[in-house]
């Protein structure tokens, strides 16, 4: 990688943060599960955003992307009580911070599956009697891919009887998707909008009832989010809430759905 390619990274995030595909954003969906349900989205994760929503424009990190976010968090909209998303860790060479238009995994590595670093959207104060917990998030990659190690989202969970992490998820989707161009890396990328959907009641092990869970995310280098939206209901879902997939997207979400396991922290 050459240095004058690092500084021209470097100063195009400094002077024109919003070239980061904006106008391509997928968006999440609309989803009507059964039972009783609570939803936190977050919209315009960007450092300009409209007004009403919490200001992102300090205090988030900045290119690359290293040290801690103040506060720890962003709140979800219209919901300062509900649940929030946090910066857990770096990434090689960088990290996730808010950029012009996008929570921006950042770096100066220009290769494939580089680790990008880690957020999280915890929720501590989870829907009473919680069965089915529904997680979309609007992102793009980098070099065809997406998930370091193409590892989709861990749901963790703590019980009353324990702490427990959630490899797979019941259901997994590609519910929108658009192409762009990614004038950093040279090449054409796409912006997708995945569902992942966890039934607790079909984990064999998962015992106890909810306290508080979280989902972690580790995205490649050069991703960026858009947007995401954390779906409870109190009823088991027997189906796929999302919509259903296309051919082309269920075989590349194949890999994903062959099986999960559930690890019990302190377990060994």
């Amino acid at each position: 990688m050459g240095v004058m390619k690092i500084r021209f990274l470097a100063v195009l995030l400094a002077f024109f943060p919003g070239w980061l595909l904006s106008p391509l954003q997928a968006q999440v969906v609309e989803l009507h599960p059964s039972g009783n349900t609570s939803v936190d989205t977050w919209t315009h994760l960007q450092k300009v955003r409209p007004g009403g929503l919490q200001d992102l424009s300090a205090g988030f990190g900045g290119f690359p992307g290293f040290g801690p976010w103040t506060g720890g968090v962003i709140y979800s909209d219209g919901n300062p009580e509900g649940a929030y998303i946090a910066k857990t860790a770096d990434g090689t060479g960088g990290g996730p911070f808010i950029a012009g238009s996008s929570l921006y995994f950042g770096g100066t590595n220009f290769e494939a599956n580089v680790d990008g670093g880690k957020i999280s959207v915890v929720e501590n104060t989870p829907l009473a009697g919680v069965e089915t917990i529904i997680f979309q998030i609007e992102i793009s990659g980098a070099y065809s891919h997406v998930f370091h190690n193409h590892q989709p989202p861990v749901l963790s969970i703590t019980t009353d009887n324990g702490q427990y992490e959630i490899a797979g998820s019941t259901f997994v989707s590609i519910v929108n998707s658009r192409s762009g161009y990614d004038p950093i890396n040279a090449e054409d990328t796409t912006v997708n909008t995945y569902a992942f959907q966890w039934n607790l009641a079909g984990y064999t092990g998962l015992e106890g009832n909810v306290i508080s869970f979280s989902i972690i995310v580790n995205a490649v280098q050069h991703a960026q989010i858009y947007s995401m939206q954390l779906l409870q209901t109190d009823e088991t879902q027997p189906y796929a809430v999302v919509p259903e997939a296309s051919t082309a997207c269920l075989f590349a979400l194949a890999a994903w759905m062959v099986r999960f396991r559930v690890r019990r922290k302190g377990a060994g």
